[in-house]
């Protein structure tokens, strides 16, 4: 190849080349990428993985090079990291990010890498059944999250799109799930769910996205309502604290109110609408929120 042309420093004929530079690994490296997600997106999976191992080898040749890493090696190494888990092969995209921040030397790293990561972890767990291995996984992804946050090796801040993948994760494994001899197992990913929730808030405002998450995390980690009085109660009061801030936060959506219905039932639904439209003008009487449109109700919702 012309890469490997140039790392040698010789032409077909004999003509002396200039050294490749970490740019030059880039635009190599970007290339084999967009060949991997072309693959991945006409179902070839042999193709992208074929794409990926070929990125591999040229971070091979790129640390060859002894170059003082810079902007343009970390790249490199986070298209693949970003490639490898497109591909689901999320223990190679960890190895790789591990890297990172060893070339790295304190720099700070763009949080698309680790939420590529965080993505691949999430869609496996929308494929497992297995309660111990999804916990297991979510406590990966909290872990992860927490690196991101606190003083870790990684000089990265999360974003929404980082808090939301792990939200989003806690409830993947149980959606279709209706039996309850893992309810420990639930519970904890109920902990992950709210703990990414809380440092969320501590940082950014939530996104419609987030709250939509949450309510079906509720949904699939709360004990059913029908377990007891209490635990009806427990459950409306976890939904009710949770619209309250949506509300607030101006975040209502169609999707959010009709996931939140599902999981609270419909007395449950028009009872928190009751309680948060209380005081707002004009007044509704049951009969007419029953008749009025999701829009016309996000509408009459409290914001800040």
């Amino acid at each position: 190849t012309l890469l490997s042309r140039l790392v040698y420093g010789a032409s077909e004929d004999g003509t002396k080349l200039p050294r490749p530079t970490e740019h030059t690994f880039l635009l190599a490296t970007n290339a084999w990428s967009n060949a991997a997600a072309k693959g991945l997106s006409s179902g070839i999976e042999n193709a992208g993985d074929f794409a990926a191992c070929e990125m591999d080898k040229l971070l091979l040749l790129l640390e060859a090079q002894k170059f003082e890493a810079g902007d343009g090696s970390i790249a490199c190494y986070g298209a693949a990291v970003r490639t490898w888990a497109s591909l689901g092969k999320s223990a190679r995209a960890e190895t790789l990010l591990e890297k990172i921040a060893q070339v790295s030397r304190g720099q700070p790293l763009d949080v698309i890498y680790f939420n590529a990561i965080l993505d691949a972890w999430a869609r496996e767990l929308s494929s497992t059944t297995e309660s111990d291995r999804a916990r297991e996984r979510l406590e990966n992804m909290h872990e992860m999250l927490c690196k991101m946050e606190g003083p870790s090796p990684f000089n990265v801040e999360p974003d929404a799109s980082s808090f939301n993948q792990v939200i989003r994760a806690c409830s993947a494994p149980w959606t279709k799930s209706t039996t309850w001899s893992d309810a420990l197992n639930r519970g904890r990913a109920l902990d992950i769910a709210n703990d990414a929730y809380s440092k969320m808030k501590a940082v950014s405002r939530p996104d419609a996205h987030t709250y939509v998450h949450m309510f079906r995390a509720l949904s699939c980690l709360l004990p059913p309502a029908g377990t007891s009085d209490e635990v009806g109660l427990q459950r409306l009061q976890a939904y009710k604290t949770v619209f309250h801030s949506c509300c607030i936060d101006g975040q209502v959506t169609k999707t959010g109110m009709w996931t939140m219905k599902k999981g609270v039932g419909v007395e449950g639904f028009f009872d928190l609408l009751t309680e948060e439209l209380n005081g707002t003008s004009p007044s509704l009487t049951r009969n007419q929120l029953e008749r009025a449109s999701e829009w016309e109700l996000i509408s009459l919702l409290p914001r800040e």
